[in-house]
């Protein structure tokens, strides 16, 4: 008898912990954990797009016989884009939805990348950087807006950490992708993988499309609502409560992008170019 309640003890004192991880889980992933994943996935393939530029720079500077500075040119004139076009990301899915401009951000982000393989010339190829690039931008602040809606209010911070995985893990697949395809067919192929990626923008759609206040910024019975005019939404970013913790993450994010842009996609370039 003793036995037999040591034993119940036992398998309750180790299903407790198991009771109290999952918990945690669900918490990090929040009342919806397929927004979280979904998000998560489409930050992934958006970096693992946009990495694939870094890879194929030296290729490029090769190919169009252009000087290192060339390519700072390229990334100087991307990045200028997308702080236009993430604004304007951030108005379009206030006005049509969350979910649906995520899928269609992600399709043709893609296909702008895909594109770059294709580009005759270093200017078509710039704008197709630059639209490419400014279009995968403007994942950030949606990607982020779904998480931080979507978390447990005592874990957004961790939610949003977890979602920043995407930066590695899409270099990270694409280098994998990227090492082989350059050393056989050359820089330009491993910009058309990034082609595979628009179907997929399509299933994304579907999912928000099914997901309860996904396809809007929370309220699904407003869909076709007007999100507040531009000027009030900058009024109220910039006003007396907020001015301070707005100009302060522009800084952070500032800086962080100077650094991000200036060595991780200079990287392979580093280990070609003498």
């Amino acid at each position: 008898m003793r036995q037999a309640l040591r034993s119940q003890v036992q398998a309750g004192t180790s299903f407790v912990p198991a009771l109290a991880s999952r918990s945690v889980a669900r918490r990090l992933l929040g009342h919806q954990p397929k927004v979280f994943l979904a998000c998560l996935f489409v930050w992934t393939l958006t970096n693992f797009d946009q990495s694939l530029f870094g890879y194929a720079i030296p290729g490029i500077l090769t190919e169009f016989q252009l000087p290192l500075e060339a390519a700072g040119t390229i990334l100087t004139i991307s990045f200028i884009v997308s702080a236009g076009l993430t604004i304007l990301s951030g108005l379009a899915a206030d006005r049509w939805g969350r979910g649906p401009m995520l899928a269609m951000l992600l399709g043709t982000s893609a296909l702008f990348v895909g594109l770059q393989g294709l580009a005759g010339g270093i200017i078509m190829l710039t704008i197709f950087r630059a639209m490419g690039f400014g279009l995968s931008g403007g994942l950030s602040p949606i990607t982020n807006a779904l998480v931080v809606e979507n978390a447990d209010e005592r874990l957004r911070g961790v939610s949003i950490g977890l979602l920043q995985c995407g930066y590695p893990l899409g270099w990270l697949l694409a280098s994998l992708v990227a090492a082989p395809l350059l050393a056989s067919h050359g820089w330009r192929t491993i910009c058309l993988v990034a082609f595979a990626v628009v179907p997929v923008a399509l299933v994304v759609a579907w999912l928000f499309s099914k997901t309860p206040g996904g396809t809007t910024s929370g309220r699904a019975a407003q869909f076709r609502e007007p999100g507040p005019p531009f000027r009030a939404s900058l009024s109220r970013i910039f006003g007396p409560e907020l001015r301070r913790r707005s100009f302060a993450a522009m800084a952070i994010f500032f800086f962080f992008g100077g650094a991000y842009a200036g060595s991780v996609f200079f990287f392979p370039t580093f280990f070609a170019v003498e």
